[in-house]
């Protein structure tokens, strides 16, 4: 994401927010103490420590702050779900597949409402959802983006039990 930013002309923070990045993966996994609140803490120290950064740079370098913190946050904090998601798997008892199917389950649930929506919502839509914020989104879209996930977890479920891989 770093590289991309700079080839489009935009300077971060490189090594601090991927450092920062693992702190806050590896955090949500190796500092149970703060599971309740284990977001807020490393997003606050994440954020403290590129703003420390930020100062001691010379003037015009702190433009470089919006897209090291945008990086962290949309790459690692988004990541540091499933390694929550994986932990409380683990403290629950299931087997390590278990966890590791939930996370392609959320991914694959996700991704499916989009193809369904587009597919079905570019064949059959005809009643538009909200024509001034997103044009082409129609209830039909939306409907079978729904319709379209749920039989892709269906079927994911299914094939989980069927070849008995996670232990749920």
């Amino acid at each position: 994401l770093y590289t991309m930013f700079e080839r489009m002309g935009y300077q971060s923070y490189k090594k601090t927010g991927v450092a920062c990045g693992l702190f806050i993966v590896l955090g949500a996994y190796y500092l149970p103490a703060l599971e309740s609140g284990s977001e807020a803490f490393a997003l606050a120290f994440v954020i403290l420590c590129l703003a420390i950064q930020a100062r001691s740079m010379v003037q015009g370098r702190l433009a470089s702050f919006m897209p090291t913190i945008f990086g962290v946050v949309y790459v690692p904090y988004m990541l540091h779900f499933f390694v929550s998601l994986l932990q409380i798997v683990e403290h629950s008892g299931y087997s390590d597949d278990a966890g590791i199917f939930l996370c392609v389950w959320i991914v694959a649930a996700a991704k499916f409402t989009d193809v369904g929506g587009l597919l079905l919502g570019k064949r059959y839509g005809k009643n538009k959802l909200a024509p001034h914020i997103s044009p082409g989104k129609t209830w039909e879209g939306v409907i079978g983006g729904v319709i379209v996930s749920a039989l892709i977890s269906i079927i994911l479920v299914g094939a989980n039990q069927a070849f008995g891989r996670a232990n749920m």
